[in-house]
């Protein structure tokens, strides 16, 4: 029994670095993008 739940986990591993990788990526983008649109928003008006 042991075994077959190790033949699953090391199949799905690959799968799930990439998932974990996508997820910090989007994550990512979407915290640069408030980052950026907070920068753009209030630099104008302070100026």
């Amino acid at each position: 029994m042991r075994l077959a739940g190790r033949l699953p986990r090391q199949c799905y591993l690959p799968a799930a670095r990439r998932c974990q990788r996508v997820r910090f990526n989007i994550f990512l983008c979407f915290f640069l993008r408030i980052r950026l649109r907070r920068f753009f928003m209030s630099d104008p008006m302070a100026g």
